[in-house]
C-alpha cells in the first residue's frame, strides 16, 4: 500500500500524529510523565527525523537541519505553532509538579520561538496538527509541502499562535509570581492582558478559539494595579483600575441577563481595591509632607510607556480617581469621601446577612479610610469625632457577630477598638488640662472637670477591657474570662476587680501562621495594658498608687517572658522596645514616686 520511497516518512508523520494526540489525552487525565514522554517523542522526530519536510528556504540545506536540532528558537517559521505548544506543555507539567524553576527553560524557549516567528519579515504559515496528514508523501510531493509552507500566514494563523503566546505568558507571570519574583511577574501579567484584550468574549462565541471573559480580564487588571500601588507607581495603577472599570461596565451592557451576580461580585471587588488605592495614597502622601528628605519614587520614571488600553474614556474616568499626592486637607477630604462612596457600593452587595466576612472587611477599610484621614486634620475635635465614628461601626459589627463563628474577626475588631480608645484618650489629653491635682471650689469648674475626668476614665476603660478580651481569648493565657472573652454581650467586671492577665511560660498558637499573624499583636495589646492604668485621671493618692502598682505588675510579668522567650521577643516584639523601656524605667521610680505623694498628702 506504501511506496518504498514513502513509507519512511509517512510512518513518521503518523508516528508524529498519534503522539500529539495522546499528548492531550493524557493532559486531560493529568498523567503527566505520559504526557512528557509523547512530548519528547514529537519533538524528537520533528527535529531528527522529519527535518527535511520542515526547512522552507532550503530543504537541503545541512545547516538548517543542524539548527532544528540544537536550537528550537531558530527552527523554521512553518513548525513554530507545534513547538509553542509543545513548550509550553512541558513548561506547564513542571509548574503542576512543583518543579517552578525547570518549567522556565521551556517557557523561554517557547516565548523566543513566538517573537522571531513574530519579527521575522518573511514568516511562512505555521503548521497545525490536523495539517500533518495533507504533508503525507502518498497525497503531496516535497514541492507540494514547500509551496504550502510558503504561503503567507492567514489571520486564523496569527490568532492561534496569539493564544498559544497568551498561554506562555501566563505560566511565565504565575511562575515568577511563586518564585517571589514580583516585578517580572507583573511585567507578564501585563503583557498577558494586553493580548488578551482584542479576544474578550464578543456577542458570539467561536468555540474555535478559548475566549477571555470580561469580568476575569478586569479583576486581573484590578488585581494588577495592587502592584504597582506598593511600587507607589500610582500612574500606573489608576490606568489599571479605570481599565478594569470600562470593561467591566462594557461587559455589563452586552450581557445584563448573563452573570448578573458574578458582575455585582466583580465590581464590589473593584470598589475595595480602589479603597485600598485611596489609602495607600493617603498614608503615603502623609509621610511625603511629614519628611522634607522624602522624595517622589523614581520608580515612577520606568513606568510602563505603553498603557494598557488605549482608550479617550479610560483617560477621562482617570481624571475622577484620586491623584497622588494629597498635597492638603481638601485634596484628602475629597479622597476620602471618594473612598466612603466605594465602600458604601460594596457594602450593598456585600451584607452582613449574606457575606459576613466580606462585609467586616469592608467596616475595617472604612475604618482605616477614617484613620487616614486623621492624618490630614489639624482640628482635633474633628479627628475625636472619627475615632467615634470608627468605635461606633465596629462595636455594631461585634454585636451581630456570633464569636464562635467569626473568632478571628472579633479578635481583630477587639484589637482595633483598644487601640482607637488609646488613640482617643492621646487626643482628648491635648483638648484638656490635666495638672490639676485637686477639683476647683467653683461648682460650675468643679462639674465640668469632674465631666471631663469620668470621660476619660471611661475611655480608659473601654481600651483596657476590649485589649483584655482580645489577649483573654487566646487559650495559652487561661484568662479567668476565656470562655466569653469575645461576647461582647458578656459584661466585664469593673476595672478595679479585674484580675492580672498573666503570661504563661510561653505563647503557643495553633499553627505557625497564626503565630506569624497574632503575637506581635498580642505583645502589643500587653505593652498598652501595662500602660493604661497611668491614664486614670484621678485626684485620689490611693488609687494613682493602686494604679501604679498594676502598671508595675503587667511590666515585670512581660519582662520575664521576654527574659524566657529571646527567640519571639527578637522577632515580634522590636517595635514596641522602646516604648516598653520607658515603662521599665517609670516602674524602676515607683518606690519614690509613692513616697513623695505620700509626703505631699501628709
Amino acid at each position: 500500500m506504501i511506496s518504498e520511497d514513502n513509507s519512511n516518512y509517512r510512518c513518521l508523520l503518523v508516528m508524529l500524529f498519534l503522539h500529539y494526540n495522546l499528548v492531550s489525552i493524557y493532559d486531560k487525565i493529568n498523567y503527566s510523565s505520559a504526557v512528557e514522554r509523547h512530548v519528547r517523542s514529537c519533538i524528537e522526530v520533528i527535529r531528527t527525523k522529519l527535518g527535511i519536510y520542515f526547512l522552507v528556504d532550503d530543504y537541503n540545506s545541512n545547516d538548517e537541519l543542524t539548527n532544528i536540532i540544537n536550537g528550537e528558537s531558530n527552527i523554521p517559521s512553518s513548525v513554530v505553532f507545534l513547538f509553542i505548544k509543545l513548550y509550553n506543555i512541558l513548561g506547564f507539567r513542571k509548574i503542576q509538579n512543583g518543579n517552578l524553576v525547570g518549567s522556565l527553560p521551556f517557557l523561554t524557549e517557547a516565548e523566543q520561538i513566538y517573537h522571531n516567528w513574530k519579527n521575522n519579515k518573511n514568516r511562512h504559515k505555521p503548521i497545525q496538527c490536523e495539517q500533518l496528514f495533507q504533508m503525507d508523501p502518498k497525497v503531496w510531493s516535497l514541492t507540494e509541502v514547500e509551496a504550502f509552507q510558503k504561503q503567507p500566514p492567514s489571520e486564523n494563523d496569527y490568532t492561534l499562535m496569539e493564544q498559544d503566546h497568551i498561554y506562555t505568558l501566563y505560566y511565565f507571570a504565575q511562575v515568577y509570581q511563586n518564585l517571589g519574583n514580583s516585578s517580572d511577574s507583573a511585567n507578564y501579567c501585563h503583557s498577558t492582558l494586553r493580548l488578551q484584550y482584542k479576544y474578550l468574549q464578543g456577542d458570539k462565541v467561536d468555540h474555535e478559539f478559548p475566549y477571555v471573559d470580561h469580568i476575569d480580564w478586569a479583576l486581573n487588571s484590578a488585581k494588577l494595579s495592587q502592584y504597582f500601588s506598593a511600587n507607589e507607581d500610582y500612574d500606573t495603577a489608576r490606568h489599571l483600575m479605570c481599565c478594569a472599570r470600562k470593561v467591566l461596565l462594557d461587559s455589563h451592557i452586552k450581557y445584563q441577563t448573563l452573570h448578573e451576580e458574578r458582575w455585582k461580585k466583580a465590581g464590589a471587588d473593584l470598589d475595595r481595591i480602589e479603597v485600598k488605592y485611596c489609602l495607600t495614597i493617603l498614608i503615603e502622601s502623609n509621610k511625603l509632607m511629614q519628611n522634607d528628605k522624602l522624595k517622589l519614587n523614581p520608580y515612577a520614571e520606568y513606568q510602563f510607556k505603553a498603557y494598557l488600553l488605549d482608550d479617550p474614556q479610560i483617560a477621562e474616568d482617570e481624571l475622577e480617581l484620586p491623584k497622588f499626592p494629597v498635597k492638603n486637607n481638601h485634596m484628602a477630604r475629597s479622597t476620602v469621601k471618594y473612598a466612603l462612596d466605594k465602600i458604601e457600593s460594596a457594602k450593598k452587595i456585600y451584607t452582613i446577612n449574606d457575606q459576613a466576612s466580606q462585609y467586616a472587611e469592608c467596616i475595617f477599610d472604612n475604618s482605616a479610610i477614617y484613620d487616614a484621614a486623621i492624618l490630614f486634620e489639624e482640628e482635633k475635635t474633628i479627628c475625636c469625632k472619627m475615632n467615634k465614628r470608627r468605635i461606633d461601626m465596629f462595636e455594631g459589627l461585634l454585636s451581630e457577630l456570633n464569636p464562635q463563628y467569626f473568632q478571628s474577626i472579633c479578635r481583630k475588631i477587639h484589637f482595633e477598638i483598644g487601640e482607637i480608645y488609646i488613640r482617643q484618650i492621646s487626643l482628648k489629653r491635648t483638648t484638656h488640662e490635666w495638672e490639676v491635682k485637686v477639683v476647683p471650689d467653683d461648682k460650675d469648674k468643679a462639674e465640668k472637670v469632674l465631666s471631663e475626668m469620668r470621660k476619660q476614665n471611661q475611655l480608659v476603660t473601654q481600651a483596657f477591657n476590649h485589649l483584655y478580651r482580645f489577649i483573654s481569648s487566646f487559650e495559652a493565657f487561661n484568662s479567668p474570662i476565656k470562655n466569653f472573652a469575645l461576647n461582647v454581650h458578656h459584661p466585664l467586671p469593673p476595672l478595679k476587680e479585674i484580675e492580672l492577665l498573666k503570661m504563661p511560660s510561653r505563647i503557643k498558637l495553633t499553627d505557625e501562621s497564626e503565630e506569624e499573624f497574632y503575637l506581635e499583636q498580642i505583645f502589643n495589646a500587653y505593652v498598652a495594658l501595662a500602660g493604661i492604668f497611668r491614664q486614670e485621671v484621678t485626684t485620689s493618692a490611693n488609687v494613682l498608687v493602686r494604679n501604679w502598682y498594676k502598671s508595675k505588675k503587667y511590666c515585670i510579668e512581660l519582662r520575664d517572658y521576654l527574659l524566657r522567650n529571646p527567640d519571639q521577643k527578637d522577632k515580634y516584639f522590636s517595635v514596641y522596645h522602646d516604648q516598653f523601656e520607658q515603662l521599665l524605667k517609670m516602674v524602676e521610680m515607683l518606690p519614690m514616686a509613692i513616697e513623695s505623694l505620700i509626703c505631699n498628702e501628709t
